[in-house]
């Protein structure tokens, strides 16, 4: 179960993108909160520590200058589209006695027995939607690999789900990991005079997740 953060943040009135650049300038990164107010309350909070907060997926209470307290998730985070620094967030006011849907890595530990076989554990899915109370919102799932014999594969059915956390999608019969021999393509290499066919092995690896960042946006 993740812990819960705390993040200072101070309300502000200002608005517009000369009034956000003023922010970051300072230091500061401007912040919204979406939820039980009538109006979208706006925020800001010190770089180092928004920064710090948004890297995982935990309930946030947000203490305001005001003296209020709000249980808040993460909903979006833009980023410099050049440095892929954080330039805004915003966040969503949670009901503690209310499920959420949250969006959660999945990470594996131990080495697959099937390895030995000269094959590859292969990971085609590295997140899922989860439901649960904000209380239970896991950091991440973690599943453990060591059992995979050679095509042998771990489902979002079989994944160790926390209590009160359920999968709402992809469905229970997903493959999530999966251990396969290497493949084998053949491929044409050029050489002087006349093309060499070679046989090569590629080495299976885990996709980047690559986050892209959004150009900055004009606030209102």
């Amino acid at each position: 179960m993740a812990e819960s953060p705390t993040l200072t943040v101070q309300v502000r009135d200002d608005k517009g993108k000369q009034a956000a650049k003023r922010l970051r300038s300072n230091g500061r990164v401007p912040c919204v909160v979406y939820g039980n107010a009538e109006t979208p309350l706006k925020l800001s909070g010190d770089r180092r520590e928004v920064t710090a907060i948004v890297s995982a997926p935990a309930i946030v209470t947000l203490e305001l200058d005001n003296g209020d307290k709000k249980n808040a998730v993460v909903r979006e985070i833009q980023r410099d589209y050049l440095s892929d620094t954080v330039v805004h967030v915003d966040f969503l006011e949670v009901d503690m006695d209310t499920k959420i849907t949250a969006t959660i890595n999945i990470e594996h530990t131990g080495t697959a027995i099937g390895l030995v076989h000269d094959a590859n554990l292969e990971q085609p899915l590295h997140s899922i939607v989860i439901s649960c109370l904000p209380a239970d919102l896991p950091e991440r799932i973690v599943a453990d690999v060591t059992p995979l014999d050679l095509n042998d594969t771990i489902t979002v059915g079989d994944l160790p789900l926390p209590d009160g956390v359920e999968a709402v999608s992809p469905d229970d019969h997903t493959i999530v990991l999966h251990v396969a021999m290497q493949r084998k393509e053949e491929e044409t290499v050029e050489g002087e005079g006349e093309g060499v066919t070679a046989e090569s092995g590629e080495e299976g690896s885990e996709p980047q997740v690559i986050t892209k960042g959004k150009k900055e946006e004009e606030e209102e």
